[in-house]
């Protein structure tokens, strides 16, 4: 006999049943989707006490010199942590004696005000300026960011891509200010000679 006709002749509280399973299963999975991994803030969370749309916040020196940009085209302030959620974000970092940096991720949270910037998934810090790191690109998944320092750290994976290299390591710190990347375990590399910057 088919299976559709074995169907057809099962009873309405089996088909019931089939629909109650797939509204079970439909939403389980949008639940699954819509709730964010363990410590992060949903982007559609709806608690925020204040939010601003596009966001463009320079800080300055005492001495009046352009420290960095952070620009984004929203942000949420959750009262209950005292954190900001920041969509998309781009921060220019300036320094009179270095090179500039650019970094970017899918989002980003500060922590205690500006104390701390942790940015998070698909993190671009790349070399916008002058000679020595213009083609240098720092990639790694999550990174804080300390304003008052200007230097960054991650224990994550980090990948560092410049012209005919490649380098691959665990932990980083950037000190922005001196112009240092310090790598800091399970470093390996490849390195091309016929490619130049």
């Amino acid at each position: 006999m088919p299976l559709t006709h074995l169907i057809k002749e099962r009873s309405p509280l089996l088909s019931n049943g089939l629909l109650l399973m797939l509204a079970a299963l439909t939403g389980g999975l949008l639940w699954s989707m819509l709730t964010p991994p363990h410590g992060e803030i949903s982007p559609i969370a709806d608690d925020y006490d204040a939010f601003a749309i596009d966001v463009v916040s320079t800080q300055f020196s005492d001495k009046g010199v352009k420290r960095y940009e952070l620009s984004a085209p929203r942000l949420n302030h959750y009262k209950s942590n005292n954190q900001t959620h920041v969509d998309n974000p781009v921060l220019y970092l300036y320094s009179p004696n270095q090179e500039n940096w650019l970094v970017t991720a899918e989002y980003a949270t500060a922590i205690h005000g500006k104390q701390v910037i942790e940015f998070v998934k698909n993190v671009d810090i790349s070399g916008a300026g002058t000679s020595a790191h213009k083609n240098t690109q720092l990639l790694t998944e999550k990174i804080n960011y300390y304003p008052d320092k200007n230097s960054a750290n991650t224990p994550l994976p980090v990948t560092i891509v410049q012209p005919g290299s490649t380098i691959h390591a665990i932990g980083m710190d950037v000190a922005f200010n001196a112009g240092t990347i310090t790598l800091l375990s399970k470093i390996r590399g490849s390195y091309n000679p016929n490619v130049y910057s």
